[in-house]
């Protein structure tokens, strides 16, 4: 049976199931002045005028036709889609949380138009802030190694140059910066190109590429961020190979969030084609990777194996 709309004073107050009523009802939660409507309905009537939830409802069955109220329209999400309204911290804090803890009501109700732009800026900006953590985590690994290195009698210091060992760290930091930061302004654009055309291959691309575009935009910026303190934290003694542990399942929860989004955004398309398009690029690359190992073995073969000369 239909959930039952509820409003009062024109305001929705939500949609309940007949036991959620009667509990309402009992507890004074929901009031017999109140107005509900269901599915196949004409108009809102209030609960006094219905016969399973009061006794006296053939005595009130006269209540006035009052149109239904309008349900509001879901707020476009994620929250980066209003950050002019928001601002860009409390955007950002929402946007990630959502698409981390809620992915599939984020996409649904996330905009599948209006420019790659806002999408691009959101990742963006976050993998810079992610290529920097990182970047400096290198940075701060090398100077202890470095100050580890300086500490062993055993190490002719004369030998190493001393403009590596001032500047070594931070000039390698800074080009793994600039390296990564190249690498992510071109893969923002690519990694979500390939996932459309395998989409379209299996024909599970019911939307249009910037549906597409923005769940991996989107995805890949949450994600960028979280990621940050599993930099810092794989550095810790001990302790780090627990955080490079879990961040193997930070990752396998990005793969599921980026399969949930695509499910939202390309409605009407099976899951298994959804599923298969996404996988379809891995699965390619492994296969040709197979290929080119037993083409080597093979060539090795036919020019007399392994067995040395």
């Amino acid at each position: 049976m239909s959930l039952i709309h509820v409003a009062r004073n024109n305001q929705v107050l939500g949609q309940f199931t007949d036991d959620e009523v009667k509990d309402g009802l009992n507890s004074g939660k929901l009031l017999l002045t109140d107005l509900a409507w269901r599915t196949g309905m004409a108009q809102w009537t209030p609960f006094s005028s219905w016969p399973e939830f009061s006794p006296g409802a053939a005595a009130l069955a006269g209540a006035p036709a009052i149109p239904p109220p309008e349900i509001p329209k879901p707020l476009p999400a994620p929250a980066w889609e209003r950050r002019e309204e928001l601002g860009n911290f409390v955007a950002i804090r929402d946007s990630v949380k959502a698409i981390l803890m809620k992915p599939s009501e984020t996409f649904a109700a996330m905009p599948v138009s209006g420019g790659l732009g806002r999408p691009f800026a959101f990742c963006f900006s976050l993998q810079l802030v992610s290529n920097a953590v990182l970047s400096f985590s290198y940075v701060l690994f090398f100077f202890i190694i470095l100050q580890i290195v300086k500490m062993d009698p055993s190490v002719d210091l004369s030998k190493i140059p001393e403009e590596f060992l001032n500047v070594g760290p931070v000039a390698g930091g800074l080009i793994l910066f600039v390296m990564m930061t190249l690498m992510a302004a071109i893969g923002i654009f690519f990694t979500p190109a390939i996932t459309h055309v395998s989409l379209m291959i299996t024909r599970g691309a019911v939307g249009p590429f910037e549906a597409t575009f923005r769940v991996s935009a989107y995805t890949w910026g949450a994600f960028a961020l979280v990621y940050c303190p599993f930099y810092l934290a794989g550095m810790i003694p001990i302790i780090g190979s627990l955080f490079s542990f879990l961040s193997m399942g930070l990752g396998v929860w990005m793969i599921v969030v980026n399969i949930l989004g695509l499910l939202a955004v390309h409605k009407g398309a099976d899951t298994w084609r959804i599923v298969l398009g996404y996988f379809l690029p891995m699965i390619v690359c492994c296969v040709l990777v197979m290929i080119s190992w037993v083409a080597i073995i093979a060539i090795i073969a036919a020019n007399g194996g392994f067995h040395s000369r």
